[in-house]
């Protein structure tokens, strides 16, 4: 790459992590209640060191909304924050996943890979749903965090571990030690700080709020003029028991946009009664997912398929969109 294409990405780096941090900012005069009150002064305190922070809360109650606050607020703000989800990974792929190997370690190693403790180096590494870690992974880990090196699969040197540790689970992880599923030396390693993150159905004075507040965010993402929702349509919100926590709302609030044919959202757009269903019966983020590939496809299609014309709308960075393009399915060189 050339210098002035290094410069550049490292820019829209800066860029893209000081976007975030506003909208993180914005997001808590959203929630009001006194409960998230107490969670985000909790944030701000904990970002100040260099303490493994767990993270407890219910599917789409906002951990990860809640670590990368104390990543962006802590000294390492400039450097990565890498997310990975120990649910996806098995025993066989989370050693390599973690902590890398070197090309020739294993029969499909064609090429040396960098694992998340060498990505997130200098920054924070977020391990999200930490009780579906294979317990011999576990052990490797809290080896990690006691010696702060590791050593990639197939290497012959240790490499410094950099990184501050965020876990999160929305299991009761002392029940899994009890049962022998997680190891006791690792849960007391983690739970150095702790923040517990209620219920949406828990904290209703922040349904409204953040219902306005993802109104604003993805308003001007369409091209649709919608001023606000209805009365009817916000008593339906604060009554319904969102199982799904905000990442529900979320959604909720994305497709009744998409469904609204005049300024204002009405109950019918929300489509509540569709999703008043278990949590297990709707896989928001696969919805999520859907939402988001409709509102590239706009962006490109608004851009006449000019890639960085299209970010700028949807306030990516390009790097960020042009992955994002990936992770959807949407071919980079669709117009």
């Amino acid at each position: 790459k050339l210098l002035l294409d290094v410069v550049y990405e490292r820019l829209e780096e800066i860029i893209d992590k000081q976007k975030r941090l506003v909208e993180l900012n914005n997001k808590i005069v959203y929630r009001k209640s006194e409960k998230f009150r107490r969670i985000y002064k909790m944030a701000e305190l904990f970002a100040k060191s260099d303490m493994a922070v767990m993270i407890l809360g219910d599917n789409g109650t906002g951990k990860e909304h809640i670590a990368e606050k104390i990543h962006l607020q802590s000294k390492r703000a400039d450097k990565p924050f890498e997310v990975v989800d120990c649910g996806t990974l098995s025993a066989e792929l989370a050693v390599s996943a973690l902590f890398g190997h070197e090309k020739g370690a294993f029969t499909s190693a064609d090429a040396a890979r960098k694992g998340y403790f060498e990505l997130a180096s200098g920054g924070t590494l977020f391990l999200d749903e930490i009780g579906n870690l294979p317990k011999d992974v576990q052990a490797m880990l809290l080896r990690v965090l006691q010696s702060k090196s590791y050593r990639p699969l197939g290497a012959t040197k240790d490499k410094v571990a950099d990184v501050r540790i965020i876990a999160a689970t929305n299991e009761n992880l002392q029940e899994a030690v009890r049962e022998g599923r997680f190891r006791s030396d690792l849960y007391y390693r983690l739970h150095e700080a702790v923040i517990e993150i209620p219920r949406l159905r828990d904290c209703k004075e922040d349904i409204m709020p953040l219902a306005n507040f993802f109104l604003k965010l993805y308003d001007r993402h369409t091209d649709k003029e919608i001023k606000c929702i209805s009365k009817e349509a916000q008593r339906a919100l604060v009554s319904h028991t969102w199982p799904g926590n905000v990442r529900e709302l979320k959604s909720c609030i994305m497709r009744a946009m998409l469904l609204c044919e005049n300024e204002i959202i009405d109950v019918e757009d929300l489509q509540l009664s569709q999703s008043a269903l278990t949590e297990e019966a709707l896989d928001f983020d696969e919805q999520e997912r859907k939402i988001n590939r409709e509102r590239i496809l706009w962006a490109l299609k608004q851009c006449n398929g000019i890639k960085r014309d299209a970010a700028k709308m949807l306030e990516m960075s390009h790097t960020t969109f042009y992955t994002r393009m990936k992770e959807y399915g949407i071919p980079t060189n669709k117009l």
